[in-house]
């Protein structure tokens, strides 16, 4: 399939949703709400596998230098961590069902390899569980926030054509 082809056909898609949310917009939540619930389980166990991952490969290298590298451009690294931070902010907003099931991966990777490795880490480690449990909890209030209200793109109450003038704004 070409671009168009595939531009195309999810245009027709996008439209078909917002003719069922003029419609049906009940039936359309719902349905989207199952979608969400179906696809969570599965995306959470891949993003929670890959934070284990990378953390684990991690702590298995020597990363002396890159620190060292780092630290020599804290300014640099201060305002990548500001633009990065902004960027999650907008995503979080946008998609608060899939940013707390990022935080609750993170975690539970986090947690995994900390532990795995908790005689290497000692205190520290320790603790960092405690802060991952804390992530847990925030991701899986943001993952109920994100699936309680899914957001539609469109949203109004259908209404006849002679019925223009005496509609409310919403």
């Amino acid at each position: 399939m070409s671009r168009k082809s595939l531009r195309l056909a999810r245009a027709r898609v996008f439209q078909q949703l917002i003719d069922r949310s003029k419609t049906d917009p009940v039936g359309l939540e719902t349905d989207l709400r199952r979608w969400q619930y179906i696809k969570a389980p599965f995306l959470l166990a891949l993003a929670a596998w890959m934070f284990q991952e990378a953390v684990k490969f991690t702590f298995t290298q020597d990363l002396s230098m890159y620190f060292k590298a780092v630290s020599d451009y804290a300014w640099y690294v201060t305002t990548a961590t500001l633009l990065i931070g902004l960027a999650l902010y907008v995503f979080r907003e946008k998609n608060k069902f899939y940013y707390g099931l990022i935080e609750v991966s993170f975690s539970i990777g986090l947690t995994y390899a900390l532990v795995s490795h908790l005689n290497e880490t000692g205190l520290g480690g320790a603790l960092a569980v405690g802060g991952a449990i804390y992530v847990t909890v925030r991701g899986l209030d943001n993952m109920w926030t994100g699936y309680k209200s899914p957001r539609l793109r469109y949203k109004e109450e259908p209404t006849t054509e002679g019925d223009e003038d005496t509609r409310t704004p919403q």
